[in-house]
C-alpha cells in the first residue's frame, strides 16, 4: 500500500520538538521526514522526488546552506 499523505520535512536539533512535531503533522494527514541537521535537510531535499515543504528554526542558516549548495530557490517556500 503506498502512502499518498503529503510530505514535510522538519529540520530541528531538538529530538523531543521533532517526536512532537511528527505525531502532530501524522494526526494533521501529513507524513514527516524528521532530520537534525541542515546538511540532513539538504540530502533529503535533493532525493525528494516531489515537493516537500520544510519546517525549521534555523532559517537563515537554511538559506544560506540553500545558496551555498546552488538550489534554486522556486522549489522553496516560506511556511
Amino acid at each position: 500500500m503506498t502512502d499518498n499523505r503529503p510530505r514535510v520535512l522538519v529540520v530541528d536539533d531538538d529530538t523531543s520538538l521533532l517526536r512532537l512535531m511528527a505525531i502532530r503533522l501524522d494526526a494533521a494527514g501529513y507524513r514527516s521526514l524528521c532530520v537534525e541537521s541542515g546538511a540532513a535537510a539538504l540530502a533529503a531535499l535533493s532525493q525528494a522526488s516531489d515537493e516537500m515543504p520544510a519546517f525549521s528554526d534555523a532559517r537563515n542558516q537554511f538559506y544560506r546552506l540553500m545558496e551555498r549548495h546552488q538550489l534554486d530557490p522556486q522549489h522553496f517556500r516560506e511556511i
